[in-house]
């Protein structure tokens, strides 16, 4: 029976909690966003960026500093790196912030 009602409490509080909610409480102390248990990655994280600013939920700065800092593995990655940073009003032009490539 406490296992039921503790799964129930699971289900409901994931009913309750908004999209943008859900994917703000998927962000790790560094900054970056992660499946549950995992570490971060920077692809998803530029996407929870982009989610997070479009339902007009600002991540916390730590967002904007793991993904600049974070190594780029393709053009597609900065290319996405660089859109998720842009809508945190974070871009080259305003601050001092370079990408790093993998194995560099």
């Amino acid at each position: 029976m406490g296992a039921n009602l503790a799964a129930a409490a699971v289900v409901a509080l994931a009913l309750a909690a908004t999209p943008p909610d859900f994917v703000a409480a998927h962000q790790n102390e560094d900054g970056g966003f992660a499946e549950q248990g995992q570490s971060s990655d920077p692809n998803l994280s530029s996407w929870a960026v982009l989610g997070l600013t479009a339902a007009g939920k600002t991540p916390t700065r730590a967002a904007g500093d793991y993904l600049a800092a974070a190594p780029a593995d393709s053009a597609n990655d900065l290319a996405l790196r660089i859109v998720a940073l842009d809508s945190l009003g974070r871009t080259a032009a305003s601050e001092r912030w370079s990408i790093p490539r993998s194995g560099a």
